[in-house]
């Protein structure tokens, strides 16, 4: 697959992809007190042969209510370089896709946000069920 999410704008920190857990997203997070973590990512094509439009990104939950909000706990995205303060974050829908710009032909890195919220009084626990869903047209 020629486009990839990233940890940082370096080609050797692409996350694992399709279940492989071989260098999954992970994050440590205080339940007692409950807790906000937010990261920057990146969308990458590393092939300069192809071109991709329409390019999503979406948390998808497979079953434990920990991206919609709905239990307490969510995932949110914001598309850009520069972090969002908590009014922006407050205007976006738990869940929801963004959309990022097209990339013709390049290496170009696309930079995003997901801000993670896991509620006080959380139980200690390993989840693994929340993906970042990548979706493109290739052109």
């Amino acid at each position: 697959m020629a486009l990839n999410i990233y940890e940082t704008a370096t080609p050797t920190s692409a996350f694992s992809t399709e279940s492989s857990f071989s260098n999954p997203i992970a994050n440590s997070f205080d339940g007692s007190l409950g807790a906000i973590v937010e990261k920057k990512y990146y969308v990458r094509n590393d092939d300069a042969d192809r071109s991709y439009s329409v390019i999503t990104v979406q948390p998808i939950d497979s079953g434990d209510d920990l991206v919609d909000g709905s239990s307490g706990f969510s995932w949110k995205l914001y598309a850009g370089d520069i972090q969002p303060v908590s009014a922006q974050w407050e205007t976006i829908t738990a869940g929801a896709a963004i959309s990022l710009s097209n990339i013709t032909g390049d290496t170009t890195y696309l930079p995003f946000w997901v801000r993670m919220i896991v509620p006080a009084n959380s139980e200690v626990n390993s989840y693994q069920s929340v993906v970042l869903r990548l979706s493109y047209t290739e052109t």
